[in-house]
């Protein structure tokens, strides 16, 4: 579903319990990319409605850094993404909290949500096709499938 979406997808646990769907705590993934930008809108336009903090957290991928140069860009990029986030809470009125971690994306989420109480995910899905999409499944894909939360997930744009 996720990748034939056009439109945001907000996927839940199904348990016995109604679903809860006030929000205080929110974890917002940022890259940089244009669907992190778009996550981020979502994320604080929901922040700002139910009165929640939104966590941002960029996540370094060791496994692909290959030297001393690349791994200073890459915290480059991270800062460069946190502090844009920042600055979209600052303007929705929404408080926000920034971090950085280091590792398996999907684990990073799902470890974070677990330790700050998340009650929603808002993530970007890049869109990959053909190969790519083989080599390299989606971080988003395996958030919805493994996380506790709430997962919005929102589709890269349709060309």
């Amino acid at each position: 579903m996720l990748r034939k979406s056009a439109i945001p997808v907000l996927t839940s646990r199904v348990s016995a319990a109604p679903l809860d769907t006030s929000y205080d705590e929110i974890l917002l993934p940022v890259d940089g990319s244009s669907q992190s930008r778009r996550a981020a809108d979502h994320a604080f336009d929901i922040a700002a409605r139910y009165d929640a903090r939104v966590h941002t957290l960029s996540i370094i991928d060791e496994s692909h850094v290959t030297s001393q140069p690349l791994l200073a860009a890459l915290e480059t990029e991270s800062a460069a993404a946190l502090d844009a986030a920042e600055r979209r809470g600052t303007e929705a009125g929404v408080e926000t909290r920034t971090s950085v971690w280091k590792g398996t994306p999907d684990r990073c989420i799902r470890e974070y949500a677990g330790k700050h109480d998340v009650d929603l995910i808002a993530i970007g899905a890049h869109g990959r096709r053909g190969l790519d999409r083989f080599l390299t499944e989606r971080v988003a894909e395996r958030v919805v499938r493994t996380a506790d939360p709430t997962v919005l997930t929102l589709p890269a744009p349709r060309e």
